[in-house]
């Protein structure tokens, strides 16, 4: 089986590894700038030991002015360095149900079975 991309490990994808990926295929998802714009932030505490969830998954934050920061649930592609948001942008209203979300998708489910496990009803 070919390697999804060169150095990577399966079950020890950091974040700092998915940064540089994303700015080596010449993305901007994690870009100073772009964070500032969004007021995004990611939720280190919401991965294990810095890795990404089953290699793919993390969480955002994102505030919106005077309103209460909410979470996103988002999944990284090492083979493109491209990030796409998994559910709805800002569904979550705290990082603990975001992290318990994206464990949910770990395990093989789809977005509407996760959100029924932790507690959303769409």
């Amino acid at each position: 089986m070919k390697e999804p991309y060169p150095g990577f490990n399966k079950g020890r994808m950091t974040i700092q590894e998915a940064k540089m990926i994303n700015k080596e295929k010449g993305k901007h998802f994690f870009d100073k700038d772009t964070m500032k714009f969004f007021d995004s932030r990611i939720e280190t505490d919401a991965l294990r030991f810095g890795q990404l969830i089953d290699d793919k998954y993390f969480v955002t934050s994102e505030k919106d002015g005077d309103q209460p920061r909410k979470f996103t649930v988002r999944e990284f592609n090492p083979l493109t360095g491209g990030v796409s948001t998994v559910g709805d942008f800002q569904e979550f209203s705290t990082r603990e149900v975001a992290r318990k979300f994206a464990w949910c998708l770990a395990d093989g489910h789809d977005a509407e079975v996760c959100r029924q496990k932790v507690g959303l009803k769409k």
